[in-house]
């Protein structure tokens, strides 16, 4: 049987460990809710779930896949912003803000979605569906930092205040 650590995962945690900015903690936040999504989708799968369903999970990791690099994108363009003009070092930092609110969001939705369907899965795979619920709380908080420290950066600007709005809208429907 082939290891689950396969070298994927192997190299993505040499990338975490290296002294160098991404991908960090807002890159993990969009696998960690990924993960949490997977596992929901396979007790959705073991359950008697229609396809629509499944099909509206499966695209919210994607989504969620798609999010891992480009939290890391965001960043590096802050990196790239630290000796730079501020309009410059503006516009990295709404786009290191959005990627992880957007990373919120799935995470709100995925849980809305975990608690509507809970009562459908099988006995047998509650753990795991717990599980999913559990990463994707840990990955909407991790985001939730990295929001709030990127909005302090942007101080009061109208995006900033657009930005603290939906993020206060998403912490308070999850």
């Amino acid at each position: 049987m082939k290891k689950l650590v396969n070298d994927s995962i192997s190299s993505y945690c040499d990338a975490l460990a290296r002294a160098v900015p991404t991908p960090g903690g807002g890159s993990s936040a969009a696998l960690v809710g990924a993960l949490g999504v997977g596992l929901l989708e396979m007790g959705m799968g073991y359950s008697s779930f229609s396809n629509a369903h499944l099909k509206q999970i499966r695209k919210i990791r994607m989504h969620f896949m798609k999010l891992v690099d480009e939290d890391a994108q965001a960043y590096r363009g802050v990196v790239r912003t630290w000796k730079k003009g501020a309009s410059q070092k503006k516009k990295a930092l709404v786009r290191a803000t959005e990627v992880p609110l957007e990373i919120c969001q799935l995470c709100q939705e995925g849980l809305r979605l975990a608690e509507r369907w809970q009562s459908q899965v099988r006995p047998t795979l509650k753990n795991d569906w717990i599980t999913g619920e559990v990463f994707l709380r840990t990955a909407f908080k991790a985001s939730s930092l990295n929001v709030r420290e990127n909005l302090k950066q942007l101080k009061r600007t109208t995006i900033a205040v657009s930005l603290q709005r939906e993020w206060q809208r998403v912490k308070n429907a999850c």
